[in-house]
């Protein structure tokens, strides 16, 4: 079983530099707040792993995941980095990331986001620690990517937003989480919760337990979540909560 977080943001006008720096610092803080998780290996494209620390080493290896998309007559520098956990949770915590992506020749036109993923294996611990290391993940990564919105559940529900394809619009999961670029969450029946994440905005909790794929009661929370969402308007593209508020 693998559960799995989802983080979509916008890029930016971003060097390798900058990219570096901001998943090194998700790493680091990671590894701080979870001695289980402060050592990390990148993963090559011949899907060796190579033990790295610090921005050098993580600017060195994302040298080797260079992903340039095509803006219009232009080449945008782009990176898709994937990482593991060492240590005796080895191969249990991983991270793939698509980051750098800006298409200015198209703004507006497609959604193509920057995306990080995390995945936790079931031998990683028991449904709190695997709770723990999600909740972990996410509120270090709202620091340390800004995602405009999020989801969590198994690595196969809910299905991943297809760039290009999507207009932008959140996926409602297990976890939501809606950055504050979206309006405000009006109350959820129960069992669902919505919780304030600092300033950044409000992650919405559609089950109390571990998301189990399958499970009427989860899919049915899920549901009724989606439906709420999509009853006070919030399942739309962040940047038509801006027009709106514009005109």
């Amino acid at each position: 079983m693998i559960w799995q977080l989802t983080l979509y943001f916008s890029g930016g006008p971003e060097g390798v530099d900058a990219v570096a720096e901001k998943i090194e610092y998700f790493t680091r803080r990671l590894g701080s707040l979870d001695p289980r998780l402060a050592a990390w290996a990148f993963v090559d494209p011949d899907d060796n792993a190579h033990p790295v620390e610090g921005v050098a080493a993580w600017r060195a290896a994302l040298a080797q995941c260079h992903a340039p998309f095509q803006s219009g007559a232009r080449s945008v520098d782009a990176w898709q980095p994937r990482a593991v956990v060492l240590g005796r949770g080895a191969n249990l915590v991983e991270i793939e990331a698509t980051l750098g992506i800006r298409l200015p020749d198209f703004e507006g036109l497609v959604w193509v986001p920057n995306r990080v993923v995390v995945r936790v294996l079931r031998p990683w611990g028991d449904d709190e620690t695997i709770r723990a290391t999600l909740d972990l993940a996410l509120r270090v990564g709202i620091r340390a990517f800004e995602p405009v919105w999020a989801h969590a559940g198994s690595d196969d529900s809910p299905h991943a937003a297809m760039p290009i394809f999507d207009d932008g619009s959140p996926i409602v999961g297990w976890w939501t989480y809606l950055s504050r670029q979206f309006p405000a969450v009006a109350p959820l029946a129960a069992p669902a919760q919505a919780f304030a994440v600092g300033e950044h905005g409000t992650l919405i909790v559609a089950h109390p337990a571990l998301y189990a794929p399958g499970d009427a009661e989860h899919e049915a929370a899920i549901e009724a979540v989606g439906d709420a969402l999509d009853a006070q308007g919030l399942l739309k593209p962040a940047g038509s909560f801006r027009r709106e508020a514009a005109t």
